[in-house]
C-alpha cells in the first residue's frame, strides 16, 4: 500500500499544476529515501483511510477544490502520525 499511496500523492501533486510543489516533493522524497526515513506514514490501509482517499478522488473528478481540500484535511486528521512526516497545512 505504501507504494500505491506514494504514487497517489505524486499524481495529486502533478495534477495540481504547482511546479514548485513538484520540485520540492521530489527533493523531499529523495532525501527520505536516502535517510531511510518513511516516505509515507501508512503501510496498511484501513477502511477509513481508503474512504478518505476515495473522497479526494471523487472531489477531484468533480473539479470541486473545496471538497478535495476538506477530504485531504480529514485524511490527515485520521492519520495524526503523518504529521511527523509532513506537517499539515495551517489556516492563515
Amino acid at each position: 500500500f505504501s507504494r500505491a499511496d506514494a504514487e497517489f500523492h505524486s499524481l495529486l501533486i502533478q495534477v495540481s499544476g504547482n511546479r514548485m510543489l513538484e520540485h520540492l516533493s521530489g527533493i523531499v522524497s529523495a532525501a527520505l529515501q536516502v535517510s531511510g526515513g518513511p516516505v509515507t506514514g501508512c503501510d496498511r490501509p484501513n477502511e477509513t483511510s481508503l474512504t478518505h482517499h476515495g473522497r479526494i478522488v471523487d472531489a477531484l473528478a468533480e473539479a470541486d477544490g473545496a471538497a478535495a481540500e476538506a477530504a485531504m484535511r480529514q485524511l490527515l486528521a485520521v492519520h495524526p502520525e503523518v504529521e511527523r512526516v509532513v506537517p499539515a497545512p495551517r489556516e492563515h
